[in-house]
């Protein structure tokens, strides 16, 4: 019996043990479904992760949050990705060592070493098995997908077979590898056994750093975890003192910046996502934060000086007046987050130069009078007059780039930057950018100036304005404008570089002591009227105006506080200062001429300085300006009779933005001599002379405009004619709704082609209005009704008839001027490019003759009007048309030949629907047929005195009758 009862327990002992095997090794399936409420969720039709046996199958992973948002970038997707693996592994209870199959979908193989770069921070070595493919497009517009396969370890077959501990107990010296972990990664056991592998993993070696790290970003994630939902996981933490176990790794010098890598990360991962307060306090007390801190890190590694000025910033984001006492202490007069911060102020890398700056305006938001104190008389001294100098070198730097770029010898130059990297620059074009990244650190340098003294911590201010005006703006900047003729005293820099840096410290520093002392010492020092001289080009000239034009707009925002010489300079006995108004009336003087070098950034900035000191003009002042006037209106006139593209060029001009202070200043191609071409790399033709016929008229265009609106606001009158569009009023929109009951009408097919290159074909009927084409859809409501689903204006109107087929017309309409942000012009894009087919030959003639009259109608109206607009002017201009129409004998016309809506003028009498006017009585000039001239009206072009003149300016337009094709005459 007791043999019987063996030999069973054996026979079972054998089955589990074969059960066992065959389960590890996959005999059984066994199938489960793996979700991490950490990483996305989704609505589709699959799971984030599935586990059959010993493997685990994840699904793509894009870079999304766990709220579902797509975050911006490849290096943020790809970590994100990443991340959400890690969450879904986590609860698989697996992680990235044991990944064999990793697949990356890439929308574009140019983002391949950007993913690598990030791909490397979660494996570093036993990489697995890769492949990596460019598809065509990615759910969501994603720019990288990720797919995996891991090996779940079998713990019971990786114990019984690879580990005799699991009949013997383990010895001290065991790996941790062998310890059971809890299968909820979420909870404080798991935090139990994270503690158990740092215990027995306190020295760092070759063979367990990998463990380490992994143990270190399992921490911060289930810190993060409990800190949300469960205070027991960080009551654990505290009760261990595990940022100890940070600081004993840190501290050995074999760790290496593999290690310490991690630990940054993850210190910087806590303080940023833990939001319960007492956590905060909880982990900056026992001081390791500060003996983080202050420990001597190899910042030669460029990671490891990444991520510790970022857990720097992150920790001073946390400051406050209770946070302040766990960094500040008082009784030894010690603040280690700010001392070692601010070494780094004149780091080579620009990313980190910023962080400093962030953190101390963090620290001086701080309202903490002891700590203010101990900056103010400890740090504040050495800390701006180190600033100060490095602002200083950094404008030295400036100015001998712009000596460089402005000789164009193109030699080999190498330039050593204010960041103590020496750079060689080749090309011009490497010279700009360079130059474009100086002007950037210099305004960032201004833009941190401002915040401190906004912070209005009048011991720090009076600091920072003591060593700015006495090491800085005086002996640098002032001092190079002042002329002088000893040797000991040559100025610094150049007069250009010295203008535009105060004209930059007018218009972002807002401090009113600072503002009021620099602009006494420039009035008083620096004659200013003599930068005006513009007879050989403007380039000195341009920055003087500039810099007055700031301190004009600081003076109106009262930031000045009673400047002596302020007063003086800009009023005299009249109103405004006669000697400097008439140094910027010669500068439009020189600006009207044909062979001017005054750009019209000059010209713009002139304009808004004369408005600035005074509203209204002397009758002399006045006269003189309009004589300049009068001078570019006559240029003005013969491209008027001479150009053909005036018209399109005019309208363009008219909505070109004006030129602005901020932008400027902002391009450095301002500081460097002017061009006249836009091979130089400089296309706003506001900031360079003009190249070319084309461009010449539109510069004349852009005079006459600035000089037009000086005008009117000097006079206190209204514009009566621009912009030429007021014309389009009551015009036809989408979607309207119109009677075309007895309407005369084009039946047409139009074909059109869509984004994806498959032809569109579409009935629509082709109606004429006086400044538009209108295609319209029959009611599907109303009989004898149509909804307009295209319009277009005739004047952006072309038209081109088939050769290969007579009922075939060809019509692009290209859109109205659009503004970008800044002063360019959007090339007008064709909103239609269609194949029109009629039903015969004779309607598709017919149309084309329609459209082409209604082009020319549209356009003589707008000339018309510019006509009259220089006519106001009080030039005694006539008008002329373009060469390619011939011109008739002026008449008059009637209220019923002027420009109507199409409601008014179509045949048959098309109501809109909803509209104010219910006559729907044929209009008649609707009805009479256009009277044929003889033969001896028909005045030819250029017969330049035989040309009829206008009407005298009123309301009404003057209307003049053209002879187009042969014997062919219509009113316009």
């Amino acid at each position: 019996m007791n043999t019987f009862s063996t030999m069973n327990l054996l026979l079972c002992i054998g089955f589990a043990f074969c059960l066992s095997i065959e389960l590890c090794q996959g005999q059984y399936t066994v199938r489960k479904i793996i979700h991490s409420d950490l990483a996305p969720g989704t609505t589709l039709p699959l799971s984030q992760a599935v586990q059959v046996d010993n493997m685990i199958y994840v699904s793509g992973n894009l870079g999304m949050d766990v709220n579902g948002t797509l975050l911006t970038g490849i290096v943020n997707q790809t970590r994100q990705a990443f991340d959400n693996i890690g969450f879904i592994l986590g609860e698989a209870q697996s992680s990235f060592r044991h990944i064999v199959k990793v697949t990356v979908l890439l929308s574009d193989l140019n983002n391949y070493d950007a993913m690598n770069v990030v791909y490397a921070e979660y494996f570093q070595n036993n990489f697995p098995a890769r492949a990596a493919y460019q598809v065509g497009r990615l759910p969501r517009d994603a720019l990288v997908e990720i797919e995996l396969t891991p090996q779940k370890y079998c713990y019971f077959h990786k114990t019984m077979f690879r580990s005799r501990s699991w009949f013997f107990s383990s010895s001290s010296s065991s790996s941790s590898t062998s310890l059971w972990k809890p299968k909820n990664p979420h909870s404080t056991e798991y935090l139990k056994y994270l503690h158990t592998v740092l215990t027995k993993n306190q020295t760092v070696t070759e063979q367990n750093k990998s463990l380490l790290v992994e143990a270190l970003r399992s921490i911060a994630e289930i810190l993060i975890w409990g800190d949300q939902n469960d205070p027991s996981v960080f009551d654990f933490f505290l009760e261990k003192n595990m940022l100890s176990f940070f600081l004993k790794i840190m501290k050995q010098n074999k760790c290496g910046s593999y290690v310490c890598v991690q630990l940054l990360q993850t210190l910087n991962i806590l303080f940023e996502n833990i939001r319960n307060q007492t956590s905060i306090y909880y982990l900056l007390s026992n001081n390791h934060v500060n003996s983080i801190i202050e420990h001597k890190f190899d910042f030669s590694d460029e990671e490891v000086m990444a991520y510790y000025i970022s857990f720097l910033k992150t920790l001073s984001l946390k400051l406050n007046s209770q946070t302040i006492h766990f960094f500040y202490n008082e009784h030894t007069n010690d603040f280690p987050l700010y001392t070692e911060a601010i070494k780094f102020f004149n780091n080579s890398e620009s990313m980190v130069r910023i962080a400093v700056r962030t953190l101390t305006l963090n620290v001086f938001r701080v309202d903490d009078k002891s700590m203010l104190k101990f900056i103010r008389d400890k740090t504040a001294a050495p800390y701006f007059s180190n600033l100060v100098w490095f602002i200083g070198n950094h404008v030295v730097e400036i100015d001998k780039l712009i000596k460089v770029v402005s000789e164009e010898g193109g030699e080999e130059t190498f330039i050593t930057t204010s960041s103590s990297k020496t750079t060689n620059i080749t090309t011009q074009s490497q010279q700009k950018t360079l130059l474009d990244d100086l002007i950037a650190e210099h305004l960032d340098h201004l833009h941190y100036i401002n915040d401190i003294l906004l912070l209005k911590i009048e011991p720090l201010n009076e600091v920072l304005v003591d060593h700015l005006l006495n090491r800085l703006l005086r002996p640098v900047i002032v001092s190079s404008l002042i002329t002088t003729t000893s040797p000991s005293s040559q100025p610094k820099i150049s007069r250009i570089l010295s203008l535009y840096l105060l004209t930059q410290i007018f218009s972002i520093v807002t401090h009113s002591a600072l503002l009021t002392e620099l602009l006494e010492t420039v009035l008083a020092t620096v004659d200013v009227l003599s930068f005006f001289d513009c007879s050989e080009t403007d380039y000195l000239c341009f920055f003087v105006v500039t810099l007055l034009v700031a301190v004009e707009r600081v003076k109106a925002d009262n930031l000045l506080t009673n400047p002596t010489h302020l007063e003086s300079f800009f009023f005299s006995e009249l109103p405004y200062n006669p000697c400097l108004l008439q140094k910027l009336l010669a500068i439009i003087q020189t600006a009207v001429k044909s062979s001017t070098k005054i750009r019209i950034a000059s010209l713009s900035l002139t304009t808004e300085l004369i408005l600035k000191i005074t509203s209204k003009l002397q009758d002399s002042d006045l006269a003189m300006l309009e004589s300049f006037r009068e001078e570019n209106i006559l240029t003005l006139q013969n491209y008027f009779k001479t150009e053909e593209m005036f018209l399109e060029m005019f309208e363009d001009e008219y909505f070109v933005k004006g030129c602005d202070l901020e932008s400027l200043l902002g391009d450095s191609c301002m500081l460097l001599p002017p061009v006249g071409s836009p091979l130089s790399g400089v296309n706003a033709l506001e900031k360079r002379r003009p190249c070319g016929e084309t461009e010449r008229i539109r510069r004349s265009m852009r005079v006459y405009f600035l000089l037009r609106n000086l005008s009117l606001k000097l006079r206190g009158d209204e514009e009566r004619y621009l912009p030429l569009s007021n014309i389009h009023r009551n015009t036809v929109t989408l979607e309207q709704t119109l009677d075309l009951t007895n309407s005369d009408l084009l039946a047409c097919t139009v074909l059109t082609v869509t984004n994806t290159k498959e032809t569109q074909k579409l009935r629509r009927f082709l109606v004429v209005d006086s400044f538009q084409i209108i295609l319209v859809e029959p009611s599907q409501k109303r009989m004898g009704w149509g909804v307009v689903k295209f319009v277009g204006f005739l004047q952006d109107l072309d038209v081109q008839s088939d050769p290969s087929d007579t009922r075939c017309l060809h019509i692009t309409v290209k859109s109205s001027p659009v503004l970008k942000k800044h002063s360019t012009l959007v090339i007008k894009q064709p909103i239609l490019s269609a194949k029109f087919i009629f039903d015969d030959h004779i309607r598709c003639m017919a149309a084309r003759q329609r459209l082409i009259k209604g082009r020319h109608r549209a356009r003589e109206k707008k000339l018309t009007l510019i006509s009259r607009a220089l006519l106001n002017d009080n030039i005694s201009a006539k008008y002329s048309p373009p060469q390619n129409l011939k011109s008739v004998n002026s008449t008059t016309s009637s209220s019923s030949a002027r420009y109507q809506p199409i409601a008014k003028t179509l045949p048959g009498g098309v109501v809109v629907v909803g509209g104010a006017s219910a006559n729907r009585s044929r209009p008649s000039s609707a009805s009479r047929s256009p009277r044929r001239k003889k033969p001896e009206d028909v005045i030819p072009m250029d017969a330049g005195e035989n040309q009829p003149e206008l009407l005298s300016p009123g309301n009404e337009i003057a209307t003049t009758s053209f002879c187009i094709d042969k014997g062919s005459v219509f009113d316009v």
